[in-house]
């Protein structure tokens, strides 16, 4: 009777932490879909912002600081060079 509560318990906190991931991954992507205020910029610096959170999750935290190193050049440019012609 041990060994079924166990894996009743085991099984039960697999499902809760793999809907928590699940969570934790797609919600940045999907708060950053539903801005629509801001310039061009803003909202693609946002969207790059949310695929780098994701992109940490998933690497353990490995390849967010490049990530949003590139986010941020790309902004760069795109406040300079892209936006005013928008």
């Amino acid at each position: 009777m041990k060994t079924l509560k166990k894996r009743l318990v085991k099984r039960s906190l697999a499902v809760v932490m793999t809907v928590v991931l699940a969570w934790l991954i797609a919600a940045p992507a999907f708060a950053a879909d539903e801005e629509t205020e801001g310039s061009f910029c803003k909202r693609a610096l946002n969207k790059c912002i949310a695929e780098a959170i994701i992109s940490g999750l998933l690497s353990w935290g490995a390849t967010i600081v490049l990530f949003a190193t590139f986010c941020l050049v790309g902004y760069d440019f795109c406040v300079k060079y892209v936006d005013e012609s928008l």
